[in-house]
Order: C-alpha cells, then sequence, then structure tokens
C-alpha cells in the first residue's frame, strides 16, 4: 500500500510579497470606501445645511410680506428698517403708537427684529404725527420700554436692504433683499409687497373736504395703485412732504 502525505502538505504558504500587495490592496479599497463615506455624508451635511438656511429665509420673507400685506399704512422705508401702521384697532382713522411697529435689521447682531409696543393693562391712545411715523428713530423711541415687544423673525442675516416705490408716507411697494449664512453657505433671498388695506389717503390734506368728502367708503379709493391725481383728476400735496 502507498504511503499518501497529508493533503494539507501539498498546501504552498503565502509569501511576504503577496501578503504585502494583498495588504496594500485592501487598505486602497478601504481608503476608497472611507473616501467615499465622507463625500457622501459632507454632501449630506451641506444639503442640510442649505435646507435649514431656506426655511429660515422662506419664513423671515413670509412675516415681513404677511406684516406688510396686512399693514393700513406704509411709514418710513431705509435700507435697515420700515415702519407700519399695523390696524386702525379703534376705527378712530386717527394713526396711534399702540397701532404702530417697526421691522428693523440690527446689522451688529445679524437679526431681523419686528418691534411693537403693547400695553398690559388698557391700550393708551397716543396719537402719532406723520413726522414721526417716517422715523424708525423716533417712532421706536416713543414706545415705552416697558410695552415695547421684540421678536426676532430671522438670525445670521449678513447682509440686508429694504427700498420703498415710492418713498414716503404714500409707499405702494416694499421690496426686501437679504443674505443669510447659517454655516458658511450663504442664501440670498428677495420678496416684494405692498399693503392691500392702505390708507395713505388719511396722509392728504384734500381727502378730507371735497371732492371725496369725509365718508372713509369714499376716501379709500384714494389708496388705489394710481395714487391720488388720476383719480380726483388734480394734484395734491401729500401731508408727508408738508
Amino acid at each position: 500500500m502507498t504511503h499518501r502525505p497529508p493533503a494539507s502538505a501539498d498546501r504552498r504558504g503565502f509569501t511576504i510579497l503577496e501578503l504585502l500587495l494583498a495588504s496594500m490592496v485592501t487598505a486602497l479599497v478601504a481608503a476608497s470606501a472611507s473616501t467615499f463615506l465622507s463625500a457622501t455624508t459632507n454632501a449630506s451635511l451641506t444639503t442640510r445645511d442649505v435646507r435649514s438656511t431656506q426655511n429660515a429665509g422662506h419664513f423671515a420673507l413670509t412675516q415681513i410680506t404677511k406684516a406688510i400685506r396686512e399693514a393700513r399704512a406704509i411709514g418710513e422705508v431705509t435700507t435697515t428698517s420700515v415702519t407700519l401702521w399695523v390696524n386702525d384697532a379703534n376705527k378712530d382713522d386717527k394713526l396711534n403708537l399702540y397701532e404702530t411697529a417697526i421691522i428693523h435689521y440690527d446689522a451688529a447682531g445679524k437679526q431681523l427684529l419686528y418691534e411693537y409696543p403693547k400695553s398690559s393693562g388698557a391700550t393708551p391712545t397716543t396719537v402719532v404725527t406723520t413726522t414721526n411715523f417716517k422715523s424708525a428713530t423716533t417712532l421706536g423711541g416713543l414706545m415705552p420700554s416697558g410695552d415695547k415687544k421684540v421678536v426676532v423673525w430671522a438670525t445670521d442675516i449678513t447682509s440686508m436692504g429694504f427700498s420703498g416705490n415710492p418713498g414716503g408716507t404714500d409707499a405702494r411697494m416694499v421690496e426686501t433683499n437679504f443674505t443669510i449664512d447659517l454655516t458658511g453657505q450663504p442664501v440670498a433671498f428677495r420678496g416684494a409687497a405692498n399693503a392691500r388695506a392702505s390708507a395713505d389717503y388719511l396722509f392728504y390734506d384734500a381727502t378730507q373736504t371735497t371732492p371725496i368728502g369725509s365718508p372713509r367708503k369714499q376716501r379709500k379709493e384714494i389708496s388705489r395703485w394710481e395714487g391720488y391725481t388720476p383719480i380726483v383728476g388734480q394734484s395734491a400735496t401729500p401731508k408727508n412732504l408738508n
């Protein structure tokens, strides 16, 4: 009977060169996989950051648009602020302090703020002049510190600008441009809005007498896009220019 060596005796072991090559191939595959996973993760994080920025910007733009559209009148429009007559709460057709608000960009804090007075008790009746309504600084100073509310609409705003068309208390349209950079991925936003329930007729002397007369139903026709002159057929000097 022939004696056969064990099967293991026919196997040849790996050489050092083969082991090194195998190790190198494994390392290359692992490095490629790591790079791919890292790129995928970074792309996912970037997408998430951009989405967060977009959500923040769209929220701010929605709040700005809503405030302007619902306002009775637009006051001063500067690159950093917009003053608003929010509503005529007591129906007296007069601009009262506790019916106003300011959309304000705080460049130092990179924040978009909405400031307005709210009384904890009975609402004071404090008439605001057109001159004060045209100045965000003056109007903000008139708001009692104890009643002044500040709402943050957005943060990390690196640049912002408002523009009115035309300017003054007869502004029809407010354009907004701003950029938000939450995580090194700046995103620009732009929008425009006009006051749908405009009460700018209150700033024209001629609307208090003939040919328009005093009834609100008649005087509010002046708030159409064309302005006073095309509707009435005669020129008028807005009070905000006096």
